[in-house]
């Protein structure tokens, strides 16, 4: 499993669900490996993750201006960018996702 698209299905509806119930059934916040092992992922087409990855440092590098404008305390560059950036992400959450269910083909 790639793990950028490991990291973008733990953040879908599928592994959100799945955590979620983790959580209620423990008393810390915090995840043991054993609970790590139960999440169950839904595997696509090596293709496909390598797009979810390909996507992922699209998305990554606007987040990376986005720092960078931060330190340099340029607040409108920094907007811009991470903006630019968490809307990119929720997109390929919700492409994920529809790959996933079967609605799309590939998150490109």
């Amino acid at each position: 499993i790639n793990n950028y698209y490991l990291y973008i299905f733990l953040l879908t509806l599928f592994g959100q669900s799945q955590i979620e119930k983790i959580y209620h059934g423990i008393q810390s916040a915090k995840i043991n490996t054993p609970e790590i092992a139960e999440i169950k992922i839904v595997l696509i087409p090596n293709k496909i993750q390598s797009h979810i990855e390909t996507e992922y440092k699209k998305m990554s590098a606007y987040h990376d201006k986005a720092m960078a404008a931060k330190a340099e305390r340029d607040e409108a560059k920094y907007k811009k960018n991470i903006e630019t950036a968490e809307a990119m992400l929720k997109e390929l959450i919700a492409k994920t996702e529809a790959v996933i269910r079967g609605e799309r083909e590939d998150v490109i």
